[in-house]
């Protein structure tokens, strides 16, 4: 049910961002969904683990960097609940970060992409997952630049020579 609702979060997320510099619509939806993502499916089910007792002891074994499978094993795994406490709050912080806009949604994309090539270091089997939100990401702070100027992008053709729409800040 978890993966589910990664999937079809993730794909609200990369669909809206695909087309968030055209349509202030779909920059609101993927922002919407990606803040879902690290508040709901981030945030509230690490939290949720981590109060039922689930270990995250085996999170760094398919990595193959050593240091991260022995820094993992020796500083986070004897502290999993302060770490992972950290993590939930993270995540929380960059999900609302997302819905205040201006310099802090910039900032919370900034630490989003910067978390999606961290995670790589745990394993090459994340890259499916973090590639595609990194990319997002980058097209969000592009649409950002975009929608916070408050108004369409021009015309990508000369046939469409209405006024441009204004976008509401």
């Amino acid at each position: 049910m978890l993966q589910a609702g990664w999937l079809l979060l993730g794909a609200m997320t990369i669909g809206g961002a695909l087309g968030a510099r055209r349509s202030l619509r779909s920059y609101r939806l993927a922002l919407g969904a990606m803040s879902a993502l690290y508040l709901g499916l981030g945030a509230a089910a690490n939290a949720a683990f981590l109060l039922v007792g689930s270990t995250y002891a085996h999170f760094a074994e398919a990595s193959r960097f050593g240091f991260v499978r022995d820094t993992w094993e020796s500083l986070v795994v004897p502290h999993e609940r302060l770490f992972i406490t950290a993590l939930v709050l993270f995540e929380a912080a960059v999900g609302v970060l997302l819905l205040v806009g201006g310099r802090a949604r910039q900032v919370a994309l900034v630490l989003i992409a910067a978390f999606n090539v961290a995670v790589l270091a745990f394993s090459w089997w994340y890259a499916p997952w973090s590639v595609p939100m990194v990319v997002a990401v980058v097209l969000l702070l592009r649409a950002g630049r975009t929608w916070s100027a408050g108004v369409s992008p021009a015309p990508s053709s000369s046939r469409s020579a209405g006024p441009a729409a204004t976008a509401p800040g």
